[in-house]
């Protein structure tokens, strides 16, 4: 794959994605503890790529921690 064909790969999705992390700030504003913006930030990637199921998975902790969101 070249570079210029690297650099369109899953462009409309990533632009999603992107515009989506941009509005849980500008929707709840900063100063919230940071499970608000997770769920948030997985909210909006459920509505951009029009999926109902969406998984938060967290690694930092002793074992795997797995919370399920349906839209």
């Amino acid at each position: 794959m070249t570079e210029t064909n690297e650099k369109w790969l899953y462009r409309d999705l990533t632009q999603k994605i992107i515009g989506a992390a941009m509005e849980v700030p500008r929707e709840l504003g900063s100063g919230f503890l940071e499970y608000v913006y997770e769920e948030a930030q997985l909210l909006n990637y459920l509505k951009a790529t029009k999926m109902r199921l969406g998984l938060l998975l967290n690694f930092g902790a002793k074992s795997l921690e797995v919370k399920r969101r349906i839209l």
